[in-house]
């Protein structure tokens, strides 16, 4: 779970130093990300039956929903030409 830990830092950043976050939700619904539903859901699940798991899965509740609210892109909407847009660099 070690990216939900960014992803919280990420979402810190943007409350006390407004900073940008721009979502993409490749392959996967946000609503599903918002409220732990479908593949998404079912894989997270499997993270709160591990040691520690309970404490880990509440706190990334709190910031997937909180995630999933933000608006972004969807990548099943726009198709893998929005993400080459967006992150070029990374497409080199």
């Amino acid at each position: 779970m070690w990216c939900l830990h960014e992803l919280k830092k990420m979402l810190e950043c943007m409350e006390s130093m407004g900073h940008l976050v721009l979502p993409i939700f490749h392959g996967v619904d946000p609503r599903e990300v918002r409220r732990w539903i479908g593949k998404f859901g079912d894989a997270l699940r499997k993270h709160e039956l591990r040691p520690g798991g309970m404490d880990a899965a509440s706190q990334a509740r709190i910031t997937l929903y909180y995630v999933g609210s933000l608006n972004g892109w969807d990548s099943r909407d726009r198709g893998c030409k929005l993400t080459s847009t967006i992150c070029p660099a990374y497409f080199l």
